[in-house]
């Protein structure tokens, strides 16, 4: 059960494009595999969003 338990919490991916399209073609894939995807539209709101909540990925 432990090992379920942290497999369920390690599937936090940040995921960056300046392109929307590239965005939701990666959220759409990333989230029908139950990974929890944080899209987030450039380099310096990625470094914010990584420094409040670190990504797995």
């Amino acid at each position: 059960m432990r090992k379920l338990m942290i497999a369920q919490e390690l599937n936090n991916i940040l995921v960056v494009d300046d392109t929307p399209q590239n965005l939701h073609l990666l959220v759409d894939i990333l989230t029908k595999y139950d990974y929890k995807v944080r899209p987030v539209p450039n380099g310096k709101l990625a470094i914010s969003a990584a420094e409040i909540n670190p990504p797995d990925l």
